[in-house]
């Protein structure tokens, strides 16, 4: 859901308000936190983390609803290889421990800034910029946000774009 939340966001940021994603504009939508289990509570060994929208932004941020259950992900992921040129990392089978520096929320010297980019994505979600709108631009447009581009979505030039992830169309079906 978190990798959703911030696919979602840099699309915003870039297709629509045209501008870098920012750090504090994030922390002022969204909220983190510790996913804990067991007595005593310890941060849990996968998926540790969660983010979600914010109740209090209201309607300032494009409204989706994402999927709220896992059933028939198998069938749709995929395994792969740990490579041996670039290997990942090693499986600690351990818990995360959380550190003093896991804070979260906006610097509040940035709270104007943040205040001027949120009206800015009020006057597009009164235009009807939506969750749908969001994810069709970026299906549409088939750049991957969180991947390294060569510039950001507001100069996508089209299919020619390098930073376009297949030269196939997708069907507004398949959208």
């Amino acid at each position: 859901m978190g990798v959703l939340h911030i696919t979602g966001f840099v699309t915003v940021c870039e297709a629509f308000l045209e501008m870098e994603s920012h750090v504090d504009f994030f922390r002022w939508l969204f909220s983190g936190r510790a996913l804990t289990a067991g007595n005593p509570s310890e941060v849990t060994l996968v998926g540790g983390f969660a983010l979600q929208r914010k109740p209090s932004v209201g309607g300032s941020y494009p409204v989706y609803i994402p999927c709220d259950s896992n059933r028939g992900w198998h069938e749709e992921w995929f395994y792969i290889r740990n490579p041996a040129a670039a290997p990942f990392s090693a499986f600690t089978d351990g818990r995360p421990k959380k550190q003093d520096s896991w804070s979260w929320g906006y610097a509040h010297t940035e709270r104007h800034k943040v205040e001027v980019i949120e009206e800015e994505l009020w006057k597009l979600v009164r235009d009807g910029l939506d969750g749908v709108r969001v994810f069709h631009t970026l299906y549409r447009r088939r750049v991957a946000p969180l991947a390294e581009r060569t510039h950001p979505m507001w100069e996508y030039g089209g299919r020619s774009d390098p930073n376009h992830a297949s030269p196939d169309e997708l069907s507004d079906d398949e959208i």
